[in-house]
């Protein structure tokens, strides 16, 4: 005798405990056309999980995972700045370390995302300063040219 299951409307065999097709439990199913009895409970059936699983993480997969949470002390921030205190080299020891803490490893991500800041406002500066350099000298250009024409 086969069993029809509630779900898909499917054959399957007596011996089969769920459905070959759709997963539904069979065995717990009232028998078809068999008198119900207003007494009895009704047959409970688990509905299946509709939730996707979680993803598991581990250090080996991300393994600076632990480094995003660790913060920058003040003392290195002011490690980082006291080097350009050291007379005639300490600006270029400087710009050697912002750019090795901001694209080496092994650097905390709050201490390179500084380090990069301060890359890029040293460029802005330094644009800055050209285009006032040539600012000034075309002034100055201007400026004598117009003094030397009051005189002849």
């Amino acid at each position: 005798m086969a069993i029809t299951c509630s779900r898909c409307n499917s054959q399957n065999d007596d011996d089969n405990n769920a459905c070959i097709y759709c997963g539904q439990l069979l065995k717990d199913q009232p028998v078809q056309n068999a008198e119900i009895d207003p007494v009895a409970p009704p047959v409970y059936q688990p509905q299946q999980n509709t939730y996707a699983p979680q993803p598991v993480y581990n250090n080996n997969v991300y393994p600076n995972a632990q480094q995003i949470n660790q913060t920058v002390s003040v003392g290195e921030y002011i490690g980082i700045w006291a080097w350009c205190l050291i007379p005639f080299v300490g600006g270029l020891i400087y710009l050697i370390m912002l750019f090795v803490k901001a694209f080496g490893g092994n650097t905390k991500p709050s201490m390179a995302n500084f380090c990069k800041s301060q890359l890029i406002l040293m460029l802005i500066g330094f644009g800055l300063s050209i285009i006032l350099t040539i600012l000034i000298a075309a002034l100055g250009l201007f400026s004598f040219s117009s003094l030397g024409s009051l005189y002849y």
